[in-house]
């Protein structure tokens, strides 16, 4: 999920270019939107990965993953650190902190965070 039109189009091109199969499978899709609000309509999730920093992770993201499933995401604003979030079969969620990092913001609507 690419908040940015040109972006999400951009992405899709170059994996088109380089493996369509991927695309052509339906193993990989890029759209268009807020990625900070997940995709509720494709949820629930084994895993989900952000590859861009959040103050603290949404918890869009965490309604949005099944259980058993895990979350990579950094966290953090000047100090980032890559995190992992684990939820189990009763829906408790757990996270461990792996290292330090360095993201790009995520941006929230037109805000970046």
């Amino acid at each position: 999920i690419e908040i940015y039109p040109e972006l999400a189009e951009e992405g899709l091109a170059n994996i088109m270019a380089d493996n369509p199969q991927l695309v052509e499978s339906g193993r990989c899709s890029i759209m268009q939107g807020d990625g900070y609000q997940g995709l509720l309509s494709e949820a629930p999730f084994d895993l989900i990965h952000v590859g861009a920093a959040a103050p603290e992770l949404p918890q869009a993201l965490i309604q949005q993953l099944k259980p058993g499933g895990r979350i990579i995401i950094p966290t953090g604003h000047h100090q980032q650190h890559l995190m992992t979030f684990d939820k189990d079969e009763s829906g408790t969620v757990t996270s461990a902190q792996h290292m330090g990092v360095r993201y790009v913001p995520l941006v929230h609507g037109e805000q970046v965070l």
